[in-house]
């Protein structure tokens, strides 16, 4: 007996209710930590380094240099040059939401950080000497520059990769007022401690590059110049 066309319609008619049914259970029965584990989306979180070239500062004889660094810290005599960064960190940071009847909150995170330099100068003694010592300064303070540079282009993306790590789950707050007052606090102490260590490794391999082994070759190429 040939099919009946009107029947096979709602033969389809009926198999799609029945899916969208299913669906609809299943989606019904997923638990609040479910639902809350899909907000989670690590392209979200995002790290750039903003590059800069550093200022040039020629105000300061040999004195004024070791003058600034003793208050950094450094006792060195005779500094014919310095550079000096201070990093930025800027943020922002925004969430996606959830919450149960009884006002239980779970946040996923967005943010968007931007690493750059709240200052960075190349500072020279005026009263250096000849060309020849100028070069070899400025040559030695460019090798720090280029640790900075490097360091925090290369630091931006491992950053990120730590922070998707970090907040891979959401964060789960009583209240949506303790969310409010909480949810930003801990991504800012989870960014701020990733910075801290990437500028503590920024300035110990800025130290090995002012061994005594590579001041005297310093002075050895300084004494050359006459």
């Amino acid at each position: 007996m040939p099919a009946d066309p009107a029947w096979g319609r709602a033969r389809h008619r009926c198999l799609a209710w029945v899916l969208c049914l299913l669906a609809g259970t299943a989606a019904a029965a997923d638990s609040f930590e479910d639902r809350c584990a899909r907000l989670i989306d690590p392209s979200r979180i995002l790290v750039q380094y903003e590059d800069r070239a550093p200022e040039r500062d020629e105000t300061q004889d040999v004195q004024g240099l070791e003058g600034i660094a003793a208050r950094r810290g450094d006792s060195r005599t005779r500094v014919l040059g310095l550079t000096h960064a201070d990093v930025s960190t800027q943020m922002n940071i925004s969430a996606q939401t959830l919450s149960t009847a009884s006002g239980r909150v779970c946040v996923a995170a967005r943010l968007q950080v931007a690493l750059g330099y709240e200052s960075f100068r190349v500072l020279i003694a005026r009263n250096i000497g000849n060309a020849c010592r100028r070069g070899v300064v400025e040559s030695h303070e460019r090798e720090h520059v280029a640790i900075w540079r490097n360091y925090l282009r290369a630091g931006a993306p491992l950053i990120a990769t730590q922070l998707r790590q970090d907040l891979a789950q959401p964060l789960y707050y009583d209240t949506m007022a303790q969310a409010d007052r909480l949810f930003s606090r801990h991504v800012q102490a989870l960014v701020a401690g990733h910075v801290r260590r990437l500028v503590e490794s920024i300035v110990q391999a800025n130290q090995q590059l002012d061994t005594p082994a590579n001041y005297q070759l310093e002075a050895g190429r300084l004494q050359a110049c006459g």
